[in-house]
């Protein structure tokens, strides 16, 4: 059994404008997308926008819910805000904080990731958005700000497999890349951020594997 949901104002993925559209679901799944009339019996939407839900891949949480602090409560809140707005999945993104605090989050992380929840935004992982900063700490206090430390990494990996999807990290902090090959190297996007690298150490971290930013230009 199918539904079709028809609008004024459909946005294909790809395409700068709106236009009238209709989506076609079979249980969970997008079955068909189709511009013009909708087939008959179609759910008019009016002029609702109908797109493709977004993906938060820097997200520190809702509110008064900081995944740096959240208890698990804490965490399914902000994925039900997230999804009222459109966010169909997100990257838990926890600030630099101390070393011993990151065990207690991730546990965390891992039992909300396999959830299953209507009506919530799907945790994909955790961004780790520090603690390996450098000039631009902006947010991120100082004092738990630290050079690359790669065998603390490791052992966080090793005790929290797939958890971590992201890390930010200032090229000034991984000044041999190493961290940059091991994490891009395992699947985990790291991303330079909160840095004040020259072009020349920037280049060197994307030539190692770094293939995002944070708060692109923002004090940076």
């Amino acid at each position: 059994m199918s539904t079709v949901l028809a609008t004024s104002a459909l946005c294909r993925p790809g395409l700068g404008g709106l236009e009238p559209g209709w989506v076609e679901i079979e249980g969970t799944t997008i079955a068909q997308v189709g511009v013009g009339d909708p087939p008959e019996g179609a759910v008019d939407l009016g002029a609702h926008v109908l797109a493709p839900g977004f993906v938060d891949v820097q997200c520190n949480g809702v509110g008064t819910d900081d995944f740096a602090d959240a208890d698990t409560d804490g965490w399914r809140r902000v994925a039900r805000t997230l999804a009222s707005h459109g966010v169909t999945s997100h990257c838990a993104t926890i600030v630099s904080t101390r070393r011993d605090r990151y065990d207690a989050l991730l546990a965390v992380a891992a039992q909300v990731c396999t959830e299953a929840r209507p009506g919530t935004s799907h945790c994909l992982g955790v961004h780790l958005e520090g603690p390996f900063l450098g000039g631009a700490p902006g947010a991120h206090d100082p004092d738990v700000l630290s050079p690359v430390d790669l065998p603390w990494i490791e052992d966080l990996l090793a005790r929290h497999p797939d958890v971590v999807c992201m890390v930010t990290l200032a090229p000034e902090a991984d000044p041999d890349s190493a961290a940059i090959r091991r994490l891009s190297g395992v699947g985990i996007t790291v991303a330079l951020g909160h840095s004040d690298a020259t072009f020349a150490a920037a280049t060197k971290a994307a030539d190692a594997g770094a293939s995002a930013a944070t708060h692109l230009f923002n004090a940076m």
